[in-house]
């Protein structure tokens, strides 16, 4: 089994001071303009998602970033041969090297916004009572969104928002791409933006490695996906 942990550029150094799956050595295999990073594990299946395993894969994920930028690859990814990673270097050499371009100096930021649960308030007597009271309780939520996303876009490279149950506790969760020169100053933008909203607990992850701005390993022969980071 090979196990892959990312995609850098070719000829990115590999880290020395960390080690991939059960200790084995990182190796790269590379495309003209762009290389595999992945660890050889002779006669074992694809891993399980333990919580030493997925931190083992965050570890390499973020030593490779201290040499250039990366494209995370999620947990459990794994190939029978290299000629399999070899395909989908191919196929996906314009996508990875687009990619690698775009993330290059930046690091990803969640942003979370949970609201309270609400106060119990008197049953609608109505059937549209009750509609308009939903009708108003989603708009209200939309523009808490759009306002939370329009202060923060403008301090990122790109962004992407997570799709949120109107029943969910979670008002607002979103990964901002952010150069490394303006984390600071985002996050001193999210903790501006809490005396403006009391009704809401708002929480700012990260730095991470890029794992939603990294586009998708094309579907190969043989792959295995086990979850997710």
């Amino acid at each position: 089994m090979l196990y892959v942990y990312a995609i850098t550029r070719a000829g990115q150094a590999l880290p020395t001071d960390v080690s991939g799956l059960n200790g084995m050595p990182l190796q790269a295999q590379a495309s003209e303009h762009i290389a595999a990073i992945y660890s050889t594990h002779p006669d074992r299946p694809a891993p399980t998602p333990t919580a030493e395993n997925v931190l083992c894969h965050e570890r390499v994920i973020e030593a490779l970033m201290r040499d250039g930028p990366v494209l995370p690859v999620r947990f459990g990814t794994a190939f029978s041969t290299a000629a399999k990673i070899d395909a989908v270097l191919l196929r996906g050499e314009r996508a990875f090297s687009d990619g690698l371009e775009r993330v290059e100096g930046c690091v990803e930021l969640g942003v979370h916004a949970v609201r309270p649960r609400a106060a119990e308030t008197a049953p609608a007597e109505t059937g549209r009572e009750y509609m308009l009271k939903r009708l108003a309780s989603e708009r209200a939520r939309r523009e808490a969104q759009d306002q939370l996303h329009a202060a923060l876009e403008p301090l990122a490279v790109d962004s992407v928002r997570r799709s949120l149950s109107a029943s969910s506790h979670l008002l607002f969760s979103a990964a901002y791409l952010v150069r490394g020169q303006s984390v600071a100053a985002f996050r001193q933008r999210v903790l501006e933006l809490g005396p403006a909203r009391p009704d809401l607990r708002l929480l700012c992850t990260g730095p991470w490695p890029p794992y939603h701005f990294a586009p998708v390993i094309p579907a190969a022969p043989e792959a295995t996906h086990v979850g997710q980071p």
